[in-house]
């Protein structure tokens, strides 16, 4: 009778009348009454803003032995909250938690009642899950990543987000692997993977976790960013190539993300100075884009081959040469003949071009090209070719555009340095100094003054000349 008359009452949204009779009948006939029914006429006072009334409610049911459930010291704590009773509210909430441990709902709130009182390390352990069991509470770890975050916690903050990330990654375990999750199609990567790791006897063994209260893919994505972008933040180097070569092999971020996680590939490589797996990056690219091939491509490519050495690069230039046009071809064997060392190779692919198509820039690259073979012991008459580099080097100055004097007055004063011609040198160094221009003001990390002042330094040190060495520190290379 009197459960019939509290459900009449709440259909009537009569809450008030519902929680007498409730009040009166649990007194008289406790049988009648249940807590779901206790538990939804809570909820409706609570939204009518009268949670001291939904807490009068609920305090026999708590303190009786039969409907002492989770759920009820939920509702319990959640009115506690409402009340501004925070102290009482956060030990409901640990009963919650302490009667069912799963029950996350109660973890959420509580962490940040712990938070307000600067608690961190408690609201850090409500927030803690058995990551070894077979489901994962996305929502709560990404949670106390944020806490992580919040408090600095670095190290913690990057096992959780490693946590995170193999939900839907392959985890690498050696660095073989590296190249089969970023290089290889999807279908063929497990496979490949289990050959590797049974060679080394292992096994690949699928993740097989169920996860629970999933973010939408932008919103992983995104805090993934974020990971990322702490790493950089930090100089951690490594550990951002490692997130981003294992987001590559991800089922979740494949789809929209694929081709911006390959950049970021890429500069997680040049940062790691990992020229290896850059340098397979950008070939894949420049393979994968249709003509004209931008100039940055190749230029990326010709950095990570300055210190990857990869052998089979020139039959790759000449494969390529016919989409990049054969100057621009013989302009990067020729660069990375002298980067090799081989100068005269180096003379012999450009001393052509220049006949055709005699510009500042090729001008300037040979006269590099000579100069260094100038400064070899062996072999090599200098006086013969000291001529030609100076004469390289004039026809280059005349002709470079006077944008460009700093540049121009800088080369001038490291060719006088390689020579040991030491005070037309320090003229040109100080030349860079002295030069004003627009762009530089723009932007300054174009600027060749730290360079100039660090050589001119080394002429004042090497002269004895303590004073300039001095000032030149005080006023160009202070930090």
């Amino acid at each position: 009778m009197a459960r019939d008359l509290a459900e009449q009452y709440h259909d009537l949204e009569e809450y008030e009348k519902a929680a007498e009779v409730i009040a009166v009948a649990f007194e008289k006939c406790p049988k009648e009454i249940t807590p779901e029914m206790v538990n939804n006429v809570a909820e409706n006072l609570m939204s009518a803003k009268r949670p001291e009334d939904a807490l009068k409610l609920l305090i026999p049911l708590i303190k009786s032995d039969n409907y002492s459930l989770a759920a009820v010291w939920l509702k319990y704590a959640e009115c506690l909250q409402a009340c501004k009773m925070i102290e009482q509210a956060i030990d409901s909430y640990k009963t919650v938690v302490k009667m069912a441990p799963q029950h996350t709902d109660a973890r959420f709130p509580l962490s940040e009642l712990l938070l307000e009182q600067d608690r961190y390390q408690e609201a850090l352990d409500v927030l803690h899950q058995d990551y070894t069991s077979n489901e994962l509470d996305v929502g709560l770890l990404i949670k106390k990543m944020e806490l992580q975050k919040r408090i600095g916690d670095f190290d913690n903050y990057i096992k959780s987000a490693e946590i995170l990330l193999l939900r839907h990654c392959i985890e690498i375990k050696a660095y073989s692997e590296i190249k089969i999750i970023s290089f290889l199609d999807r279908s063929d990567k497990i496979p490949r993977l289990k050959k590797v790791r049974s060679l080394r006897g292992e096994t690949y063994t699928p993740n097989n976790i169920v996860s629970i209260r999933e973010p939408p893919v932008e919103e992983e994505y995104r805090l993934f960013k974020e990971t990322l972008q702490m790493c950089f933040d930090r100089k951690e180097y490594a550990l951002l190539q490692k997130f981003v070569f294992t987001a590559l092999s991800s089922s979740k971020f494949h789809k929209n993300f694929q081709k911006e996680l390959t950049i970021l590939g890429l500069f997680s490589c040049i940062y790691n100075n990992d020229s290896e797996h850059g340098y397979y990056i950008v070939r894949d690219f420049i393979m994968k884009t249709p003509p004209p091939i931008p100039h940055i491509l190749w230029n990326l490519w010709n950095l990570m081959l300055q210190s990857f050495g990869e052998v089979k690069h020139a039959r790759f230039i000449v494969r390529q040469s016919k989409l990049i046009g054969k100057i621009e071809a013989k302009l990067l064997a020729a660069n990375n003949a002298l980067c090799a060392g081989s100068y005269k190779i180096a003379i012999m692919s450009l001393t052509p071009l220049l006949k055709e198509h005699p510009t500042p820039f090729l001008t300037f690259l040979i006269g590099v090209f000579f100069l260094q073979l100038s400064q070899q012991k062996i072999g090599i008459r200098k006086k013969y070719i000291t001529p030609i580099v100076y004469s390289l080097f004039l026809h280059y100055s005349k002709n470079r555009s006077k944008d460009a004097l700093q540049e121009i007055n800088y080369n001038l004063g490291r060719m006088y340095h390689k020579y040991g011609v030491m005070h037309i040198a320090a003229y040109y160094y100080n030349l860079v100094l002295e030069f004003q221009h627009p762009l530089i003001d723009k932007y300054p990390n174009m600027s060749l003054r730290k360079e100039a002042a660090f050589n001119l330094f080394l002429i004042y040190k090497e002269s004895g000349n303590h004073i300039g060495c001095k000032n030149i520190l005080h006023k160009y290379l202070t930090v």
